[in-house]
């Protein structure tokens, strides 16, 4: 099946990343805000023990996936650009490889029943990615969700969180396939200095 217009954002996360939430509770049917502010993180900062809500045994499994399916896509991004340290022109580099057309065609051979499915696959691996270029800057760290695509991004100081995941459904989508990340990333960046200069 030609795919001739890409879906929503909304739309693909209903299709491939609602039905992997347990059925114990609603599942999310549309990606988060860029940028939130985490529940109870004002005027102190957060502990992220404190807040991690998976049992060692799930924890440990969204900590692998994640260093995994890093591991692999920094290997992959080798392949496709040179460079000695992984910076934002380095993701955008890779994503120019992924025009509208390579994401329909990705679609197409994507079955959502299938948790290997290539749309879903590709897009945690971005968003593995995309954490570890915020977690190579200063205060922030990963706070682990199940499925492991619902981990997000924290900075504890400000108490803000970054749905990394989340970005990229919306960049691999009619939403934002043309998207240059950079000033999202810088402006992300600048969110969390100027809410820690207010604190401070």
């Amino acid at each position: 099946m030609k795919i001739k217009k890409l879906p929503a954002a909304d739309a693909l996360f209903q299709q491939f990343f609602t039905p992997w939430y347990p059925a114990t509770s609603p599942a999310p049917t549309a990606p988060r805000p860029d940028l939130f502010v985490i529940a109870g993180s004002v005027g102190k900062t957060l502990q992220l023990a404190e807040l991690q809500y998976l049992t060692p045994e799930f924890l440990e499994a969204a900590q692998n996936q994640i260093a995994e399916i890093t591991k692999t896509g920094l290997e992959d991004f080798h392949e496709i650009v040179e460079f000695s340290a992984l910076d934002v022109d380095v993701l955008n580099a890779v994503l120019e490889n992924y025009e509208h057309s390579d994401v329909a065609e990705m679609l197409a051979e994507s079955d959502p029943d299938q948790f290997s499915n290539p749309y879903l696959v590709t897009v945690c691996v971005f968003g593995a990615i995309l954490g570890k270029l915020f977690t190579q800057e200063p205060g922030f760290d990963w706070l682990y969700g199940y499925p492991y695509f619902h981990s997000i991004i924290v900075h504890p100081a400000t108490g803000l969180g970054i749905p990394v995941f989340d970005w990229m459904i919306k960049r691999f989508s009619a939403d934002a396939i043309k998207e240059d990340l950079t000033d999202k990333f810088e402006n992300a960046l600048e969110v969390v200095a100027q809410r820690s200069a207010n604190q401070g």
